[in-house]
């Protein structure tokens, strides 16, 4: 679910996802769009991002990496 979350933001297909894909760079995020994507992850997983934690998410794989923490 999470691919098809990104996927979503990003106009991608979730194929296209990729762990190494840079957030900024690759799927050229912008914070807004980085700050509704970390709220609907946080809704999805009822979880809570904090700044320290979105600080550190710059990969798809940081999201990946994240999720797997908690």
């Amino acid at each position: 679910m999470t691919n098809s979350i990104i996927a979503r933001y990003f106009n991608l297909s979730t194929k296209e996802i990729s762990p190494e894909m840079h957030l900024i760079y690759d799927c050229m995020a912008d914070s807004l769009i980085l700050i509704d994507l970390f709220i609907e992850l946080e809704s999805y997983y009822h979880i809570k991002f904090t700044s320290n934690n979105i600080e550190n998410i710059e990969t798809v794989d940081d999201i990946y990496k994240f999720l797997r923490s908690i």
